[in-house]
């Protein structure tokens, strides 16, 4: 349980960082034809706006979520929609198409309102021509929120005010690294390698670019998305997905990185871009396929695994085609807004389409194809293509300190203490460690500082570890008929709870089985085990009772299945005897289990074995010399003995199996002629195994 407390804390903590980052200027949208959305209130319901164009427009809220006003760039309303007294001949988001009086406001996403960072009053509007545009001009328009009393008025002399021309209309606003500065980054028109980057601090708007120049240049829907760490951000060209470094400080893009969305042989025009509130996850469709995709930004930079994570989360029709438009991210849950059009048999049926837990993975995403009403009833021909733009809100610079109760752990010695805080991108510990999370072993005070680039946590932690320990012996065996006293070490314990129900420090075990102790210190537990084995011993002799050659000694061997000292009955010690006499040979092995005997029988016999053929023989029958026999020694023991006989015709005269079995000078039952012979000698010596041949001459004499 004061594990869980402590969980509980980092987890309270977490939760406090980061709904200090909840902002309610995002809380009512302005957009399309005369339609509105104040995210306040339960349930969303379409409401009236002024706002009547095809795309450019925004709306900011303050804090609260209390609407301040809206703009389509070339008008801006107050919070009650009366246009303000001085937004009179504001240029920005055309074209004018006559006999329309107003622009068309066909900016895509040229009309953004950004905060002022030194004068909490004020708000810049960018309005952007859009493409259908010969220049593509650039403006800014200052509106303070002191005037008019208190709603809001253009500021004299401020409106207007030219910034760039040959502008694209797909902008983007980056929230600075020191929140306090915003950055407006706007692209140059058509197929260009150039970003124009504008910094908005507490001097005001700095109308002297950073230009940035590509490796490549790009086309389509080039605004950019800053990613969770705040410094990557991301985008979609036409045909490819790319990233960059984006250096908050001085305006810089750097570490241009791109890939193909493509991924077959089917064309892929990339449309709709979008991210997900926490910016863990970009969208951006297929304007050949008419789907959209979800990637996973958390395996940035690696941008090939980026975009193998691709997975669709709207599918294309299946009948008729589609056009996904824009997307914008909901200021409440975890949703984002879709405008999504159908045609199917020539007809145009448009949506305002939703993605639920737009955060997670692409599998749990939930679409919903009619979310909301594209338009209030009464009004089915409402055409538009955008939802407006957000206000980019910095996290207030501050500083939150928490001390934890002391904390007791029972962890065995190591606890990992972490923050999860999705915001904070900088650690530093007491023990210096600069990781998310470190491992603590030892007893002590220990704070951490988290931080972002705008807020810093500090949190301190009393840690107590009481750490019991117990260890058991090495598993072992037991001796049939013996017993064994497990004696533990566990240092500090105050009680002993063995499986077997004992309380006692030690256990006396009699038999095999696992035993497991479990010892207590101050509430706190630790555990170990110890299998023991039943054994029976033994002694063995190798080899089996069996005879050897006086000339060929072998070495006879005992074992034992434990370690053992051996003895002979000769007087030998060690488990080897060599033996030179026949007889009974008994060995004893002594080890833990006890002693133990075996025997085996050796017959030592003479092995030596020769053999020779006489030279000459005369067979005339006196007795002497009749008969022509290989000698054969006494110790010979010969198997598949084989004698044979030949004259000088190469006739086989005679032929003896058995040792002692000669020639008696005969052949075909009449006396041999006298002469030379030859003979060939072949036998099996059955001790050695090997097999023996030689051959020679000798002489029948009569």
């Amino acid at each position: 349980m004061r594990t869980n407390l402590l969980l509980v804390l980092l987890i309270g903590f977490c939760f406090t960082y980061q709904s200090s980052l909840a902002q309610g200027e995002n809380m009512n949208w302005h957009y399309g034809r005369n339609l509105s959305l104040n995210f306040g209130q339960t349930p969303l319901t379409l409401g009236t706006s002024q706002v009547n164009v095809m795309e450019g427009c925004s709306s900011v809220s303050d804090a609260n979520g209390n609407l301040l006003f809206y703009t389509t760039g070339f008008k801006i309303w107050d919070k009650n929609g009366v246009e303000m007294p001085n937004a009179t001949g504001l240029q920005g988001n055309g074209p004018i198409l006559p006999p329309q009086p107003d622009p068309f406001g066909s900016g895509y996403k040229s009309v953004y309102i950004i905060k002022h960072p030194g004068n909490s009053q004020r708000y810049f509007v960018v309005s952007g021509d859009p493409y259908e545009e010969p220049v593509k001009k650039l403006y800014y328009h200052v509106v303070d929120m002191s005037l008019n009393n208190g709603l809001g008025d253009v500021v004299p002399g401020q409106k207007n005010i030219v910034i760039m021309s040959d502008v694209s209309e797909n902008l983007s606003v980056i929230g600075g690294a020191d929140c306090h500065t915003y950055w407006l980054v706007a692209p140059k028109d058509g197929y260009s390698d150039q970003y124009y980057t504008f910094k908005i601090d507490a001097t005001g708007f700095h109308n002297t670019p950073v230009i940035n120049t590509l490796p490549m240049a790009v086309y389509g829907l080039k605004e950019l998305f800053q990613t969770k760490n705040g410094h990557t951000v991301i985008g979609v060209s036409n045909t490819h997905l790319f990233t960059m470094e984006f250096d908050g400080v001085n305006g810089t893009l750097s570490n241009f990185d791109t890939i193909s969305t493509s991924l077959n042989t089917t064309p892929h025009y990339n449309s709709a871009p979008g991210i997900s509130k926490d910016k863990t996850k970009f969208y951006f469709g297929n304007g050949m396929l008419n789907n959209l995709y979800q990637v996973d930004l958390n395996l940035l930079p690696n941008l090939s695994a980026v975009k193998n994570s691709m997975a669709e989360v709207i599918p294309a029709p299946a009948a008729g085609f589609s056009n996904i438009f824009y997307l914008r991210t909901a200021p409440v849950g975890d949703k984002i807004y879709v405008i999504h059009h159908l045609y199917i048999n020539n007809g145009l049926t448009p949506y305002l389409s939703s993605l639920d837990n737009a955060s997670q993975p692409a599998a749990q995403v939930v679409y919903t194809q009619s979310a909301l009403p594209f338009a209030p009833p009464g009004n089915p021909y409402a055409v538009y293509y955008s939802l407006g733009t957000d206000v980019v809100v910095n996290p207030p610079s501050d500083s939150f300190f928490n001390r934890a109760p002391d904390t007791a752990f029972c962890d065995q010695g190591s606890y990992q203490l972490n923050c999860t805080n999705p915001n904070a991108s900088q650690f530093e510990w007491s023990t210096g460690a600069t990781t998310p999370s470190i491992t603590v072993t030892q007893s002590g005070t220990y704070w951490v500082k988290s931080s972002n680039a705008c807020e810093i946590f500090f949190d301190t932690f009393e840690v107590d570890f009481i750490v019991p320990e117990v260890i058991l012996p090495a598993d072992t065996s037991l001796c049939t008929g013996k017993s064994l006293v497990i004696e533990p070490i566990a240092n500090n314990a105050d009680s002993y709870l063995w499986n077997t129900g004992a309380t006692s420090a030690t256990l006396t075990v009699t038999g095999p089985g696992t035993y497991y102790l479990e010892v207590t210190q101050q509430g706190c537990k630790a555990t170990d085990t110890i299998h023991i084995e039943a054994i029976s011993s033994y002694v063995t002799i190798l080899q089996e009772d069996t005879f050897i050659c006086n000339s060929m000694p072998i070495t006879i061997k005992a074992s034992s299945n434990l370690e053992s000292t051996f003895s002979w009955n000769d007087g030998t010690t060690g488990p080897i005897l060599t033996p030179t006499v026949s007889g009974q040979y008994v060995v004893t092995a002594v080890n833990r289990c006890g002693s133990f005997t075996d025997e085996v029988m050796v017959d030592v016999i003479d092995c030596d074995c020769s053999v020779k053929v006489p030279n000459a023989f005369t067979p005339n029958g006196d007795g002497l010399n009749d008969v022509l026999a290989p000698a054969v020694a006494s110790g010979c023991n010969m198997q598949a003995f084989n004698f044979r006989v030949y004259n000088r015709f190469g006739q086989l005269v005679f032929t003896g199996i058995r040792p002692g079995q000669g020639w008696d000078g005969y052949f075909k039952g009449r006396p041999a002629e006298t002469g030379t012979y030859m003979y060939y000698l072949e036998y099996k010596d059955r001790y050695s195994g090997s097999s023996v041949q030689f051959k020679g001459d000798f002489t029948l004499i009569r």
